[in-house]
């Protein structure tokens, strides 16, 4: 009996259908075998070759000689200066007018000393004064006539002391009311450039309302702060050389203001929260270019000149366990085109003053060595380099911003 010729070919598919399936799976395993062997290879080869060259830029070390000095930062305050107020109340009957300051705006507005500046309403207290002074002459009257009569016997010597006692405590209530009209006056304290008024006429005050500041300017005092390291070598009479950036002469001139002080005051005290030492330089301001509350730097001179190799601050790698430099160890390889390639080695240097852009080296690097200028945070000694010196880090002692 011959079985049915369906199941025969339902068999016979499901044959091929395995088949087909497991060459497909065969192909799939060999392609990814060989595609890994390939990768492999590459990654060996890699491995073997190292990272590409870096490209950095170089310079050659030159010796200069720089002055020893002490660089910090200081705050301008005025000889002299105060924001007057009144130590009474009352209602403000006169100020000194805009008219009165003078015409030339250029320049601070000078006062003298003892030019009233602004007088409170003093109506009752000269009427008061009036009728003291009137009670004054009447006491004074009493008294000659009985300094007349009494070496004559016309009258006691008792009526003479009481005459002089009358006149004097009439005189002495006329002072004091002209003392009260005196504290409803403010008067310059002292020679100086006046601020800005703070109050009107008819403006009410009370006792500690600020009323206009007061400066010198002539001479202006700049603090600043010494380490206590260094507090040795600061003296009195020393020379300081101030520097504000922002007080140049025009818009389009220097944008800071140089000025010569002298050392004039030093704190007997260090502070025992910061270590540091407060140090006071007098210094001449003839044009009024410094101001109070300026802020700048304060060069103070140490000594003779010490040669020392500045070198850009990216340069450098610092690092906690000691800063240093990378040289190039051989000279760069010969190339007809493109950057030069080169070995360079690393190089602890002992760091000294800080000057703008540059510091200088004082040991560890000398001079006529070529050194990596940039690009030392991807270094590391023995490695060979690419030298690229088109673009070069800023090298100022003093940078100043673009003006925008």
């Amino acid at each position: 009996m011959t079985p049915p010729l369906p199941l025969q070919r339902s068999s016979s598919q499901r044959r091929i259908t395995f088949i087909s399936i497991a060459v497909a799976l065969t192909l799939v395993v060999i392609l990814g075998g060989v595609k890994a062997v390939q990768v492999m290879g590459h990654i060996a080869e890699g491995k073997k070759k190292g990272p590409p060259p870096t490209t950095v830029s170089t310079l050659v070390a030159k010796p200069e000689n720089w002055e020893p000095a002490l660089t910090l930062v200081t705050s301008l305050t005025a000889a002299e200066g105060a924001l007057l107020s009144t130590e009474t109340a009352g209602v403000v009957a006169k100020v000194i007018g805009d008219e009165d300051r003078g015409s030339d705006q250029a320049r601070p507005i000078t006062i003298d000393a003892g030019t009233l500046l602004l007088e409170l309403d003093t109506t009752v207290e000269r009427a008061e004064l009036a009728a003291a002074e009137a009670r004054t002459w009447e006491a004074k009257k009493a008294l000659d006539r009985a300094a007349f009569l009494a070496p004559r016997q016309a009258s006691s010597r008792s009526e003479l002391d009481q005459a002089e006692a009358t006149f004097r405590a009439r005189s002495a209530e006329a002072h004091a009311i002209e003392a009260r009209i005196a504290r409803k006056q403010i008067r310059a304290p002292f020679r100086g450039q006046l601020g800005i008024r703070q109050v009107n006429v008819g403006s009410y005050v009370s006792p500690g309302t600020p009323i206009i500041p007061l400066y010198q300017l002539d001479t202006m005092h700049a603090d600043f702060a010494v380490p206590q390291d260094q507090f040795s070598q600061i003296s009195i009479g020393q020379p300081v050389n101030i520097s504000v950036a922002g007080a140049g002469p025009s818009l389009t001139g220097s944008s800071s203001t140089k000025a010569q002080g002298t050392i004039t005051a030093i704190d007997p005290q260090v502070d025992p929260a910061s270590r540091l030492l407060s140090v006071r330089a007098t210094v001449a301001n003839p044009d009024f270019r410094l101001r109070p509350g300026m802020f700048g730097t304060a060069t103070i001179p140490l000594g003779k000149p010490v040669s020392v190799i500045p070198v850009p601050e990216p340069a450098i790698a610092f690092a906690p366990y000691g800063n240093s430099v990378f040289v190039i160890r051989a000279a760069p390889s010969s190339s007809t085109s493109g950057p030069q390639s080169a070995e360079i080695e690393q190089r602890f240097v002992t760091l000294g003053e800080r000057r703008g852009d540059l510091i200088a080296i004082l040991s560890g690097l000398q001079p006529g060595e070529r050194f990596v200028s940039a690009g030392t945070f991807r270094l590391r000694s023995g490695m060979t380099v690419l030298i690229d010196d088109t673009l070069q880090p800023s090298g100022e002692t003093n940078p100043q911003p673009p003006k925008t």
